[in-house]
């Protein structure tokens, strides 16, 4: 059952064996399910849904469920859950892990939107990971390749405190035992530390996480700096040029890699950092970010364009204008890089994460 493009749960019309399976575990558990609903319906009807109604109500009531962890008359993963359906409570709930751009607010940005969307809905729980350097310039990337090894090395996750009026006293825990599918959501530095980190802790045979990757579920990147070349989702709204890529030289190419099916880019157009030519400016443009992002950027736009010069000789003319209007563009996105970013979680993006 979808509302507004959005799939919620089995609601009033669905017909499947997965349905059939969860009614007739309904009649086993509660008398009025067997009063009302005949043996053997697959079908959500009117009678199903009262009943479904009618035990929400017991379940809000005794603390099974919350209110805004389901929806009346739709059964999703909470009210499967409050119902003890076979095969749910045992599992452990997938994990996203989120991680947003250089002086970000992990609680705030285009990963967080599409994380929190899916945990409102009881498909996954939420960890953002800000425990690494986001104001560093040149990037700290390191610092979050580390932290997100750091979570994902745990067999479990810490999550939100158990009572909201005391932030400093115990957290609930979430299981993560290996075998728990999880997912990597990252945008602009943080798309740069999540593509780091899966090259050296997960894809490679013999990192210390490779064990994680059977159970890795979704990679969604915005304005990632390491993207592919054309590598954009089908639900951009506005994409990139056809023939560009991320500003970086070092490319993540999921396909490559073999998580291709699990692997999607959220370009913007005329985004710098993620929209880069194979053209002499782009060069231009690369080696500037490489060396503001990577390297130093102490002395200014006169000592960047020195080494610029450097490496590509003496550029003249509309060339040097071309080089010192990329210095400026990207040492100010560096630097004051949230206005500069329309970048935002839409419906293809929470979709693409729930799988």
């Amino acid at each position: 059952m979808e509302v507004n493009g959005a799939y919620v749960g089995m609601g009033l019309g669905d017909d499947s064996v997965e349905l059939g399976r969860i009614i007739a575990h309904m009649r086993r558990m509660y008398t009025p399910a067997r009063n009302t609903i005949p043996e053997g319906e697959h079908k959500f009807t009117a009678q199903v849904e009262t009943e479904v109604r009618r035990e929400q109500a017991v379940f809000l009531a005794d603390g099974r469920l919350k209110v805004g962890g389901y929806i009346p008359g739709v059964i999703n993963l909470a009210t499967k859950k409050a119902m003890k359906y076979p095969g749910v409570m045992d599992a452990p709930r997938m994990i996203t892990f989120t991680v947003e751009g250089h002086m970000s607010n992990m609680f705030f940005g285009p990963c967080a939107d599409t994380a929190r969307a899916l945990e409102a809905q009881n498909v996954t729980h939420w960890k953002p990971v800000g425990d690494w350097d986001t104001q560093g310039l040149p990037f700290n990337n390191g610092s979050g390749v580390e932290a997100l090894y750091r979570q994902l090395s745990r067999t479990s996750i810490e999550g939100p405190p158990v009572d909201m009026t005391n932030p400093d006293g115990p957290k609930v825990m979430w299981p993560f035992p290996p075998g728990t599918p999880w997912n990597l959501v990252a945008f602009s530095q943080g798309a740069m530390i999540a593509c780091e980190f899966m090259w050296k802790y997960v894809l490679p045979p013999t990192a210390p996480l490779h064990y994680r990757l059977k159970d890795f579920k979704r990679g969604l990147m915005f304005g990632n700096p390491r993207r592919a070349k054309n590598a954009v989702c089908s639900w951009a709204q506005s994409p990139p040029d056809a023939g560009t890529h991320g500003i970086m030289d070092k490319l993540f190419d999921a396909n490559a890699e073999g998580i291709g099916d699990r692997w999607a880019e959220h370009p913007n157009d005329d985004d710098m950092f993620a929209e880069v030519a194979d053209d002499e400016q782009g060069k231009y443009q690369t080696a500037i970010a490489k060396i503001v992002t990577e390297n130093s950027w102490a002395g200014g736009p006169a000592s960047i364009v020195s080494r610029v010069m450097a490496l590509f000789g003496n550029p003249v003319g509309q060339v040097f204008f071309a080089i010192m209007a990329a210095v400026d563009a990207i040492m100010f996105l560096a630097r004051h890089p949230n206005p500069h970013y329309d970048t935002f979680a839409t419906p293809g993006d929470i979709e693409w994460v729930r799988g």
